[in-house]
Order: structure tokens, then C-alpha cells, then sequence
């Protein structure tokens, strides 16, 4: 027998399914990793990911998913805001509700460069299991790198998580969407923890992140 009749064997064997085939008790993927978040006529499960190297669907956890609604006045809608008699002024709204907007927006816009609502996309988030809370808003795949979003509804806001993110994960660019103009600062922080790090932070209000395939490649040095 040669290693790759061995080598598929072995693989029919571990996936309780041969090639080609069927059944309620495959075990995996056979061909690569698959997102498979669940899709409704509402939008979409986004699932969470270990991120420790690409593709980010290989290390998914389907149990700890957020959710990105098609559109955002259905998340008006979902909260009950003013918006349904009138459109309120930003600064009038709840800041959980400008942050869960914020959030809406972002997901709505980046499913443009990794995906879309109608196919599966490559769009993920990340939490901290176990001991200190830590969150990563959205995680894509762009240029063949991984690239952290942070989302902010105001002009400023902490980036601890981000800053240790960026630290464990050695990644060289990060994204921020808030209410500032564009920019580009070059990150050399500490963590919680007292560990330095260094990064490249490109700042984007929400409406310019669906042009990031044009706008990423012009900053030097960032796919290092």
C-alpha cells in the first residue's frame, strides 16, 4: 500500500466517512476548514476564533458567536430606539446603543471585503476563555494576513485588549473605526500586564472601511 492510499484511509477513517460521501456522523472537514456560520434572512452568526495562524476558520469556536444583522435599522428596530418615529441625533441614544450600531455598521461593511450576507465569509471575533475578560470586536483575512478590528461609536476609547491582542499574536497592523479623521500612529505601548509592544494603528471612520483592500497595501511595512 503507498502512503497516500494509507494516508486517505486514515482519513476516512478519522471523519467516519469515505470520499465523496455523506453521513449525520462525519467528524470534520476533509478539503481545508469551512466556516459554517448560520445564516438567516436577518443576517448572519459571526464565531468566534482562537487566532493563532490562518486560516482563522481552523481554530473556530461555533459555541461562542455574536450576531450581524443585514441591515442596521434592524438593530433600531431589535432595541426599540427613537428611529421608529424619527431619527434621533447620535449623541441623544444610550451609549451601549451607539455601540451596538457602531458594531452593526462595521460588520455590515466589512462582510463587503471578506465575504458577504449571502455566502460564507471570512469574518470572525475573538474572547478571552477563562480568567481576565478580553474582547476583539471582528478578526478578517486581507492579503493573506490577519487583521484585528476595534470598534469605537465615539472619538476615544481603551484599547487594552487590543494592545495585549497585538502583543500575544505578534501581528503588525490593527484597525480602529471611531468618529476621528484618518490616520495612521505608530503604537509603542505597554499591556496590563507591563509587556511592551509595538504596532502600526490605521484609524478610519466607520464609513471608509468597506475601501480597506485599497486603502491597507499603501501602508509600508505592514505585511512584515
Amino acid at each position: 500500500m503507498t502512503a497516500g492510499c494509507a494516508l486517505i484511509l486514515e482519513r476516512a477513517e478519522h471523519l467516519k466517512v469515505g470520499a465523496y460521501e455523506r453521513s449525520d456522523v462525519r467528524d470534520g472537514q476533509a478539503n481545508g476548514f469551512k466556516p459554517r456560520g448560520l445564516q438567516t434572512t436577518f443576517g448572519k452568526l459571526i464565531a468566534h476564533t482562537a487566532a493563532n495562524g490562518l486560516p482563522l476558520a481552523a481554530q473556530q469556536n461555533e459555541r461562542l458567536r455574536k450576531a450581524a444583522l443585514l441591515d442596521v435599522g434592524l438593530a433600531h428596530a431589535l432595541w426599540n430606539t427613537p428611529a421608529l418615529g424619527h431619527f434621533p441625533r447620535w449623541e441623544s441614544l444610550a451609549p451601549g446603543i451607539r455601540g451596538g450600531l457602531g458594531e452593526q455598521m462595521a460588520a455590515q461593511q466589512l462582510h463587503l471585503l471578506s465575504g458577504s450576507f449571502t455566502r460564507d465569509g471570512q469574518l470572525f471575533h475573538w474572547r478571552r476563555e477563562g480568567g481576565r475578560t478580553g474582547e476583539i470586536d471582528y478578526l478578517l483575512e486581507l492579503h493573506g494576513a490577519i487583521l484585528p478590528v476595534e470598534v469605537k461609536s465615539g472619538a476615544a476609547g481603551s484599547m487594552k485588549s487590543l494592545h495585549q491582542f497585538m502583543h500575544d499574536k505578534r501581528l503588525p497592523l490593527a484597525l480602529r473605526l471611531d468618529r476621528n479623521p484618518p490616520s495612521v500612529q505608530a503604537m509603542a505601548v505597554s499591556t496590563t500586564q507591563g509587556q511592551a509592544v509595538q504596532y502600526t494603528l490605521l484609524n478610519l471612520p466607520h464609513y471608509l472601511c468597506a475601501f480597506l483592500g485599497e486603502i491597507i497595501p499603501g501602508l509600508s511595512g505592514w505585511h512584515d
